[in-house]
């Protein structure tokens, strides 16, 4: 038995009958170019982006509502990452940290990673402690096994 239109419409997702869907590469051009367009300045020319990527301004428009949602990661990011465990070495603890290493010279750089948080007045153990003074680029020599 032949399926007619209305069949059709009402067992694809969307009940237009001539929609189809956009391609990931479609749409990535599309929010790629309004991205270039939003950086130089360039207003009132989205509808010719849409169209030029045979969209229209309907579904354009949504292409960018959920592209915002999309790019939240990257470069792009517009507000502080939120997601994952808060650190437990603050910044302002990272540089007290550092301060104790300069000011005790030789005797801070044998220093091991529990007394440095020790004398931070941390309670972190000494991974962490080594990690977090990994990004500032100290690190311990593998000779030295003391300290």
């Amino acid at each position: 038995m032949p399926v007619t239109r209305a069949q059709l419409a009402r067992l694809s997702k969307n009940s237009h009958p001539g929609y189809t869907h956009h391609s990931t590469p479609q749409k990535s051009r599309i929010l790629g170019a309004v991205a270039f367009l939003d950086t130089k300045g360039i207003t009132g020319q989205k509808a010719s982006v849409f169209r030029a990527n045979g969209v229209s301004k309907a579904r354009g428009w949504a292409i960018l509502a959920a592209g915002e949602e999309r790019r939240r990661l990257g470069q792009e990011s517009r507000g502080e990452e939120t997601r994952g465990r808060p650190p437990l070495i603050s910044p302002e603890d990272l540089r007290r940290m550092e301060r104790i290493i300069e000011d005790l010279d030789a005797e801070g750089r044998s220093m091991s990673w529990e007394t440095l948080a020790y004398e931070s007045g941390l309670e972190v153990s000494a991974r962490t402690v080594k990690r977090a003074m990994g990004t500032l680029d100290y690190h311990k020599c593998i000779a030295c096994r003391k300290g």
